[in-house]
């Protein structure tokens, strides 16, 4: 029987480098010999994608209707991706996943954690092994947002309290389940940051010692 894959989660706030350090990650995986495959939220499938699509560009939805759309978007990715990739033994790196809907929808924007952990609990039966959060002030991580270029999203254009509200979520998650929970310095260079991240690979055995060593 084939051995499922690890499921590892990047969360964080916007500006905080999830997209780089997550596809550096895949990179190391697959360097060191594990099948490894990236993914994002919502997005990863074309149905996905459409929903992120509106999500991302149009102002003025309704929490609950992000929250829906949201789970519409994840409920595939899950379905179509994520299940059936880790069931054959491939490990997947998620920029972003439930942990973000709680954060942005639940505690921001007043849905509530636990209604939206029971949404979760109904619809998505997959848990991450590990979430690493890229953890960092927000005045700085807007002021990489600014120098970023392309396309602001809704919440790019949010005000500063609205991405302190951000971090305080993600923190009050990462402290109530401290053993699934792994936090990074996000200020740090992109290289520091890095290896931050494979110091708790390493820690939790990703990739497992006899992958690690293949030649």
């Amino acid at each position: 029987m084939t051995e499922r894959g690890k499921f590892i989660v990047f969360e964080g706030g916007d500006g905080s480098g999830k997209s780089t350090q997550v596809a550096r990650v895949v990179n190391y995986l697959k360097e060191m010999g594990m099948n490894a495959f990236l993914t994002r939220e919502p997005g990863g499938v074309p149905i996905s994608e459409e929903i992120r699509r509106i999500l991302l560009r149009l102002p003025d939805i309704a929490p609950y209707s992000q929250l829906l759309l949201f789970y519409a978007a994840r409920v595939e990715l899950v379905k179509r991706v994520i299940s059936p990739n880790l069931n054959k033994g491939i490990t997947v790196v998620s920029d972003r996943f439930s942990p973000s809907t709680f954060v942005y929808q639940g505690y921001v924007q007043g849905v509530g954690m636990d209604e939206i952990k029971r949404l979760d609990d109904l619809l998505v039966d997959v848990k991450p092994d590990v979430v690493i959060l890229l953890d960092g002030d927000p005045g700085i991580l807007q002021t990489r947002l600014k120098s970023r270029k392309g396309v602001e999203t809704v919440f790019d254009r949010q005000a500063l309290e609205f991405h302190q509200k951000v971090r305080e979520g993600f923190i009050y998650l990462a402290h109530q389940n401290p053993e699934l929970w792994e936090i990074v310095d996000a200020s740090n260079t992109e290289d520091e940051v890095f290896n931050d991240i494979l110091t708790i690979l390493n820690k939790r055995k990703i990739p497992p010692r006899e992958v690690n060593n293949v030649t």
